[in-house]
């Protein structure tokens, strides 16, 4: 993730320099097609998020609802996250069962390795002869 963000971050400063590169040598001159379809397609992006019922709108009303959840928490001294009785109950079987399957193979690996520590204790009887 530390590399990702340094990458990102890199890029960013590369872009940086290749438009102060362009940009002196563009004044004046008109824009391409492609790139008034590309400033078209930039501005309609905007536009959209821009809207108050789109997507900032929305973003701005979870933010605030999440705040609100917050302090809330914060304010009653609860727990963040609860669980139900079921889960909880379903959660300790399954880890039970787990812990079972774990002995199992623990005893499954003891017993071969006693198997296999009696094997080699006996090799150098099959190698002589």
């Amino acid at each position: 993730m530390k590399y990702k963000r340094k990458l990102a971050e890199l890029s960013h400063k590369i872009l940086k320099i290749i438009v102060k590169q362009e940009c002196p040598g563009k004044v004046g001159l008109a824009l391409t097609p492609e790139e008034e379809n590309l400033r078209s397609k930039l501005e309609n992006m905007h536009a959209l998020i821009s809207a108050p019922q789109q997507f900032k709108g929305r973003l701005s009303e979870l933010l605030s609802q999440m705040r609100m959840q917050w302090n809330q928490y914060a304010l009653t001294g609860g727990s963040e996250y609860t669980i139900d009785k079921d889960c909880e109950e379903e959660m300790k079987s399954f880890l039970s069962m787990q812990q079972k399957a774990m002995e199992v193979l623990t005893d499954t690996a003891t017993k071969d390795l006693k198997a296999l520590q009696i094997i080699f204790d006996g090799m150098p009887e099959l190698v002589r002869g």
